[in-house]
């Protein structure tokens, strides 16, 4: 018995033949990429920023052309195995030191990039009034009806030769109405003010803790960002405490 079988232009395929009361049974790979096969790609270079992050490469290959993608450096990841055109997500870890260079090889090509090095966010609290350090609480006291300024100043820094060019803050707390503060610029630092004994603001003799909520992000001359919030990761909680005046 003679039996054919014709060229396969997909997926993997099986199939069977009785013969009598016996099963003959075959399976065939999917379609091979014919020779000379090319991919192109949209591009074979790629920056990712110092904090970790993705770029993608989009694949452009004939229907029946096969490839794969396979990281060569081990803050990449990047895996895959299609046919035809496809998007590759190269993802890079975060950066804790200087800036690096890894490759990713995609359908025998081979896709270079570079991270920069490293920037980290973070911050500490400070109450003249009440210590020369560095402190979680604000303390919003005095003997008469003044005003405490309480004074938030980052401690970021970059570990690459980029500089830190902008700091973005947010600061809230609750004192008889909701309180934001936005500022954003080149400063390092940033003030805020009240007074002890707010009417209606749940001022106490002992002092009421409310929740003092910070974030900052810094971005350096690269583009890199890294944020910190206060009670996340490294990052203390912190608080106003609500005095009546005279204590």
């Amino acid at each position: 018995m003679n039996y054919s079988i014709a060229a396969n232009t997909g997926a993997a395929r099986s199939a069977s033949i009785a013969i009598g009361t016996a099963l003959v049974s075959f399976t065939q790979s999917g379609a091979l990429a014919p020779v000379g096969c090319t991919v192109t790609l949209s591009a074979t270079t790629a920056r990712i920023n110092g904090s970790g992050g993705t770029a993608n490469i989009d694949v452009i290959a004939p229907s029946t052309c096969g490839w794969t993608a396979v990281s060569n450096s081990s803050f990449l990841t990047a895996t895959a195995n299609a046919t035809g055109n496809g998007t590759v997500v190269i993802t890079a870890s975060a950066n804790n030191g200087a800036s690096r260079t890894g490759t990713v090889t995609i359908g025998g090509q081979t896709v270079t990039v570079t991270q920069d090095g490293g920037i980290f966010a973070s911050f500490s609290l400070f109450d003249a009034g009440q210590t020369i350090g560095e402190t979680n609480v604000c303390q919003f006291r005095s003997t008469a009806s003044l005003s405490t300024t309480c004074v938030l100043r980052s401690t970021s820094f970059s570990v690459g030769a980029a500089p830190i060019v902008n700091y973005e803050w947010t600061v809230q707390y609750t004192y008889a109405t909701v309180k934001t503060i936005n500022v954003s610029g080149d400063s390092p630092t940033v003030s805020f003010t009240d007074m002890c004994g707010v009417p209606n603001g749940g001022s106490t003799d002992d002092g009421v803790l409310q929740p003092l909520h910070v974030t900052l992000t810094v971005t350096d001359s690269l583009g890199n960002k890294s944020t910190a919030k206060s009670g996340t990761g490294s990052q203390q909680k912190l608080f106003v405490q609500l005095f009546n005046c005279g204590i």
